[in-house]
């Protein structure tokens, strides 16, 4: 952690963290407890979290493959799109993305599917109708 110092150069106190610096007057802060737009560059630049697509996009493919499962679905996209946009895209690593994101719409639509089978027999069971409601697919 660093500190940073916050000078009030301003004609009345101004208030950071609930710590009062009254005109003219300098405090020293932690740079955790500082709102961003209070921190040096320095300080902004350090702190800044890595993109973690630009991150893979750097590793070959065989390092990128078993990330894929630690990715959302956003992130699968993301992903995906730089990809194409490489000069020459990594077909496997597009297939494992693809593959990936129907896996997992698959899954959502049948967790889906179950959920609104569930509502609609509790709607029925609600109603008095005492056989389940046929599955019409």
């Amino acid at each position: 952690m660093s500190q940073v110092p916050i000078r009030n150069t301003g004609s009345t106190d101004i208030f950071i963290g609930g710590i009062c610096i009254p005109a003219g007057e300098t405090r020293i802060f932690e740079s955790t407890d500082l709102p961003p737009h209070l921190l040096p560059d320095r300080v902004k630049t350090a702190q800044a979290p890595a993109d973690p697509i630009q991150e893979l996009l750097a590793k070959p493919a065989k390092q990128i493959l078993p990330a894929l499962q630690d990715l959302d679905v956003p992130q699968l996209n993301a992903l995906r799109a730089a990809e194409e946009e490489r000069g020459k895209p990594r077909t496997t690593v597009l297939g494992a993305i693809d593959e990936l994101l129907l896996e997992r719409a698959t899954r959502q639509e049948e967790q889906e599917h179950i959920a609104a089978q569930a509502v609609g027999e509790a709607i029925g069971g609600a109603l008095g109708y005492s056989e389940p409601l046929k599955d019409e697919q």
